[in-house]
């Protein structure tokens, strides 16, 4: 159904037709990909243009590698977004994706004076909080295999399917080391209202971590708790967008 060229291989195509009045960059969990947010545009108010963000490794850019460094890869997402930045924008990323987005919003403002509308982190622990997990991209295939079944956000068939999982595990590999070695090196307030969302049985991400969300913002913070695990993205979709959406017309002036 994305029918329309965005003109950047870092977004989705997408058939969102009409004027907007603000645009949504949306960004993927570890080893997602732009078609986590497959028909969100058509949940969403027509004043509202989602677009996904697709990151290299995966997809049609399946024959690029996976970057594993994310402040590089904010920075060159800042870039790619800025001819969209004609109307208000904001971000909603998921896990890996919400840490992405603070990236690109603080590199958007800081280097190029153009501040976000808003922001909503799924599912992602507030970046002033160092993960104390033990990393999983270091470990051998088959221990990462089982941490992937544990964590429940891959498909059981894909995770018994061999051939595909050796094309898919480099890059999931990447973005575990991507997002477990990041650290926020001077965390900074956006100058935005931000949402965070948190799943009510979501064991990887404390809701403490994702409610220190409240100190990065201006001060206007909403939290909501929803069914589900870490994946609530996948299992409480509609609940989900339907949030989403509601805040993100708060945001259009």
């Amino acid at each position: 159904m994305w029918s329309h060229s965005s003109g950047s291989p870092w977004l989705a195509e997408t058939d969102y037709v009409g004027r907007p009045k603000l645009r949504l960059f949306c960004l993927p969990y570890a080893g997602g990909g732009a078609a986590i947010y497959r028909g969100w545009s058509r949940e969403f108010p027509s004043t509202i243009d989602v677009r996904a963000v697709r990151l290299p490794g995966r997809e049609q850019r399946a024959a690029e590698p996976a970057w594993t460094n994310l402040e590089q890869v904010a920075a060159a997402l800042a870039r790619a977004l800025l001819p969209l930045l004609d109307q208000p924008f904001a971000f909603f990323g998921h896990s890996m994706g919400g840490a992405i987005a603070y990236e690109v919003a603080r590199v958007l403002a800081r280097d190029h004076g153009r501040m976000a509308s808003g922001f909503m982190a799924s599912a992602c622990r507030a970046p002033q909080l160092p993960s104390s997990r033990p990393w999983l991209h270091p470990l051998p295939d088959r221990k990462l295999l089982d941490e992937l079944r544990r964590l429940g956000g891959t498909a059981p068939s894909v995770l018994d399917n061999a051939e595909l999982m050796q094309l898919v595990l480099p890059t999931l590999r990447a973005d575990l080391q991507l997002i477990e070695t990041y650290v926020a090196a001077r965390p900074s307030s956006l100058d935005c209202p931000i949402v965070a969302f948190s799943g009510l049985r979501d064991f990887e991400v404390g809701r403490d971590d994702i409610a220190a969300w409240r100190q990065v913002g201006n001060g206007d913070f909403r939290l909501h708790v929803v069914e589900g695990d870490h994946f609530f993205i996948n299992s409480e979709r509609e609940r989900l967008i339907s949030l989403a959406a509601t805040e993100a017309e708060r945001w259009i002036a």
